[in-house]
């Protein structure tokens, strides 16, 4: 890595050449790649890398070089890939700094102020879906192409199943007694869909804020689906717990906003909504438990209350009747963890 590190650098500032480029380790969140910083002459870039690839199809680190390049040529506001090595094992990407959307929002007492950060990220995420939706190769995808009911049902259903319910919990909870109320969630949250590009992971440590901008990472299970998610993503993200009336707002600011680039009934949008948010809760609680208990990343630990708070929220608002059993299975985890 030394040799392509050097001519990167120097290619990318070249008044650094002949100089010597110091390489940092980095704090990593939920994944195991690894992460550096590298500076020489006051400038700096990023260094990842993924590590040996296990997949027979396409690596995380090529799906990561694919996706980033196409967001950029779609004007998402993605930091600059600048070179990689053949095998798109460790890539080197534009320093985009250290301060993550949950570090400003954290910080700031003034709630307009806040709304006004998230309206700015939701202009730049509208931009994304759309936008980035055209020319997307999903052959280029690291897991599937597309958001779709497999998806749901194996990677958040039954991740939400046996990582935190049976995982965490202990609760001992069937899948197959839970499936056909699983499988109406997902349903709903992909009828009538406004398909766009799909980060999977839109959240406040997946946004960075440098010099006034936003910038958005870690994009690697990128694949088209419903546009909601993302949003969902976005508004009910345990790391800063916005108030349901400031999601409500964001809400209907998106709706505004979307309008104005394509027609859709606005009602049949926010019921869609309710339905990926719900799956997007329980992909978070599963990604927590897993991460806590297997990974050893404790961290995560401290998210799982207010996230389970809000899924028995919403499975009680949105699905008490047309799904009671999962409904009664979350209220009985939330009884035990929360008591």
């Amino acid at each position: 890595m030394t040799g392509l590190l050097q001519e990167t650098f120097e290619s990318v500032y070249p008044e650094s050449a002949g100089s010597t480029v110091v390489l940092t380790a980095l704090k990593g969140d939920g994944s195991d790649r690894k992460w550096y910083r590298a500076a020489c002459c006051g400038k700096s870039i990023i260094v990842v890398d993924h590590g040996p690839s296990g997949n027979k199809g396409v690596s995380e680190g090529e799906a990561f070089a694919w996706i980033g390049r196409h967001l950029k040529r779609s004007k998402a506001p993605v930091p600059e890939i600048y070179a990689c090595d053949p095998g798109c094992r460790v890539l080197f990407l534009q320093d985009c700094g250290d301060t993550h959307l949950q570090d400003v929002i954290k910080n700031e007492p003034d709630m307009e102020v806040i709304r006004a950060h998230y309206r700015g990220v939701i202009d730049r995420l509208i931009l994304m879906q759309l936008d980035a939706k055209e020319g997307f190769d999903g052959d280029k995808c690291l897991e599937t192409p597309f958001y779709d009911t497999g998806v749901i049902l194996d990677r958040e259903s039954r991740y939400f199943v046996d990582a935190f319910l049976n995982g965490s919990l202990g609760i001992e909870a069937d899948f197959a007694y839970l499936e056909d109320e699983f499988r109406y969630i997902a349903e709903n949250a992909l009828a009538t869909r406004i398909t766009g590009f799909l980060h999977r992971d839109f959240q406040s440590r997946n946004i960075l804020f440098q010099n006034s901008s936003y910038f958005f990472i870690d994009f690697q299970s990128g694949r088209l689906g419903p546009v909601q998610y993302d949003l969902a993503s976005l508004l009910i993200d345990p790391y800063v717990e916005l108030s349901e009336d400031i999601q409500q707002d964001l809400l209907g600011y998106y709706t505004k906003c979307l309008s104005a680039r394509i027609s859709f009934d606005i009602r049949v949008f926010a019921n869609v909504y309710e339905y990926n948010a719900l799956n997007r809760n329980m992909q978070i609680l599963g990604a927590f438990a897993y991460l806590s208990r297997v990974k050893k990343k404790h961290g995560f630990r401290k998210y799982i209350p207010p996230a389970l708070k809000t899924l028995r929220t919403r499975l009680e608002r949105t699905v008490a009747e047309t799904c009671p059993r999962l409904t009664n299975v979350v209220i009985d985890a939330a009884s035990k963890l929360l008591s």
